[in-house]
């Protein structure tokens, strides 16, 4: 994902996480983390992508890369379609496109040299939780249940006044949110198809010569995306306004538009960040043998294999799918401080 992509997608998130505290679909103490995350919703577009700008490790925290295995008598790396969908939970729009392809009836494993991406989002989440504890004044009164005050996610911000936060003694609000925002990159990343295939379609390995299909058709997403100059306005948006503003025609004006409903899927009792992201990596890894012929260079080489319909489908799924467990994870890192 490029990187309006990566702030929309946390921005989509964080509407999806507003909406079911609305409805009563999450706890009430969810509600204090979109407060948190409404002071510093001009800090998205920055910090989903801290970590190509600052951090830098691509080549091992972005990826998770699987590929099959010629035997394994064992059994123990065919995880199939009735199994990862029994772990997830929910239902994952990349996983149903791809639950017919028999990549899911063979062993597949993460490749020796195939990054550690889950462990990434494991560390980070649980890092999180660490430094609401080191912030615990004012955080330790801030996220205990008060009178009911004014709360309008309609306006893009909370009336909440949280500002004393960055006054905390170690980390301060805007810092924890700018984690949180930065969580989301490794998170959507373990969704993108070609960070979880060990099939290079980025560089001729012996010429070191630019292909590309891995960032054409991240650009071909991007261009659905609103532009930069749109994260700028922010302070002036509502959060509905902002997810909102997508180019006309864009294909994913049906997850803004709320269309296409979100099966929120909470991670399950007991089961931490990294199981949650090595099951959405092999999915990933399933959509992409299913979606991207071998070789491919071109976005049309997909649209050629399979359909553009097929392809904007794929790309739907592929951003819902980030969407939600980009919330989930969020919730757990914060309820996992909050209780």
């Amino acid at each position: 994902m490029k990187q309006c992509s990566h702030a929309w997608i946390a921005l989509r998130a964080l509407k999806l996480i507003d909406d079911l505290v609305a409805e009563g679909g999450l706890p009430q103490g969810v509600k204090r983390l979109n407060e948190l995350l409404f002071n510093y919703l001009p800090d998205v577009y920055e910090g989903a992508w801290i970590p190509d700008t600052l951090i830098g490790d691509m080549a091992t925290g972005h990826i998770f890369k699987m590929d099959l295995l010629p035997d394994d008598p064992s059994g123990r790396f065919t995880v199939d379609y009735k199994s990862l969908s029994q772990r997830l939970g929910g239902k994952r729009r990349s996983l149903e496109l791809a639950k017919d392809n028999d990549v899911l009836t063979k062993p597949y494993k993460a490749h020796a040299s195939g990054g550690k991406l889950p462990n990434r989002v494991l560390s980070v989440s649980n890092s999180l939780s660490d430094m609401l504890k080191l912030s615990e004044f004012p955080f330790g009164q801030y996220t205990k249940v008060k009178k009911a005050r004014a709360y309008r996610s309609e306006s893009g911000y909370s009336s909440t006044k949280i500002k004393a936060l960055d006054l905390a003694p170690n980390f301060t609000g805007r810092q924890i949110a700018l984690t949180y925002f930065l969580l989301s990159h490794y998170i959507v990343d373990g969704h993108m198809p070609l960070h979880c295939d060990v099939r290079d379609m980025s560089y001729d390995n012996k010429r070191k010569i630019f292909k590309g299909l891995h960032a054409k058709l991240e650009s071909y997403w991007e261009a659905h995306m609103p532009g930069d100059t749109a994260f700028l306005v922010l302070p002036t948006l509502s959060l509905d306004e902002a997810v909102k503003r997508l180019p006309e025609g864009s294909i994913f004006a049906p997850i803004s538009d709320g269309v296409e409903l979100f099966d929120f899927h909470p991670l399950a009792a007991g089961r931490d960040e990294w199981e949650e992201m090595v099951d959405a990596c092999r999915v990933s890894f399933a959509l992409s043998r299913h979606l991207i012929p071998d070789q491919a260079q071109e976005v049309e080489d997909i649209v050629q294999f399979r359909s553009q319909q097929e392809l904007e489908e794929a790309s739907r799924a592929i951003f819902t799918d980030a969407v939600t467990t980009v919330a989930a994870i969020w919730v757990k890192s914060w309820m996992d401080y909050v209780e």
